[in-house]
């Protein structure tokens, strides 16, 4: 099991995007992609049902929101919470994790 939380903000922004799409999806997979100066940042897409999931763990969340991880991953996502920020200069996702050694100076980067 990995313990995962979603603000009530960030579901609700997600289940705003669901609303824009064709097809409800079935969730969000959220992954670490390789790639900053210090090795690695957050990514997400949408789970559709013709997505293959087998290797992914699933977790539902408090406000309904399935998340998808990489279950090699699991490890390094357990006790994440994903917010989102309302800002006019700088919107979006942020993602706070215990597993996180240090960021980049930008901060859009960090290791683990």
């Amino acid at each position: 099991m990995i313990n995962v939380v979603v603000t009530k903000k960030a579901s609700d922004y997600i289940l705003k995007l669901f609303g824009m799409r064709d097809r409800l999806p079935l969730g969000v997979k959220v992954w670490l992609k390789s790639e900053g100066c210090s090795g690695f940042v957050y990514a997400m897409d949408y789970i559709d049902e013709s997505d293959n999931v087998s290797g992914l763990t699933a977790v539902q969340t408090e406000f309904g929101i399935v998340l998808f991880f990489n279950s090699c991953e699991k490890d390094m996502m357990d006790g994440l919470q994903v917010d989102y920020r309302d800002s006019i200069l700088d919107p979006g996702f942020v993602f706070s994790n215990p597993n996180e050694k240090g960021r980049c100076s930008c901060g859009k980067s960090f290791g683990i």
